[in-house]
């Protein structure tokens, strides 16, 4: 592991807040989600859903889910993978709602994630601890592709 591509890594993921989660069914059928998140110092992604969505069975059904975030301006991508599980802690709950509903934010206007909008159940709060991350970047002459957690 490189502690550069690790530093630029968490810097990247912390710019950005929009990711793209895959996950699978049972019986196989992928499904990818856009989802906006929050990430703590351990990698750990979470993010909010709700309870009625195909999203939220998949990771109940299999426990695991992929994301991805990545900036075309910067030709740079961060992809992982890991186990997704429900947090039930309410103070925990609470802290990583209130992190999600400040992300676009202003002084004068709330905001809350597109997923508050649709009818499917109550809020999830899914935590997903990453056991393998990889930061790539092309934008350097030379491409670039670390592995940061494995």
């Amino acid at each position: 592991m490189n502690d550069d591509a690790q530093t630029r890594a968490y810097a990247f993921l912390k710019e950005h807040d929009l990711a793209v989660i895959a996950t699978v069914s049972e019986k196989g059928d992928p499904l990818a989600s856009a989802v906006y998140y929050w990430l703590d110092e351990d990698y750990s992604f979470y993010f909010l859903t709700k309870s009625k969505t195909r999203k939220f069975q998949n990771i109940e059904d299999t426990g695991k889910l992929a994301v991805v975030v990545s900036d075309e301006a910067k030709l740079t991508t961060v992809q992982g993978e890991g186990k997704a599980e429900v947090v039930k802690d309410p103070s925990t709950q609470a802290e990583i709602m209130n992190h999600l509903a400040t992300i676009k934010s202003t002084q004068d206007k709330a905001w809350f994630p597109p997923i508050a909008q649709i009818e499917a159940g109550s809020f999830v709060v899914v935590k997903c601890k990453v056991d393998h991350l990889q930061l790539s970047e092309f934008n350097h002459g030379k491409p670039s592709v670390n592995e940061v957690v494995s």
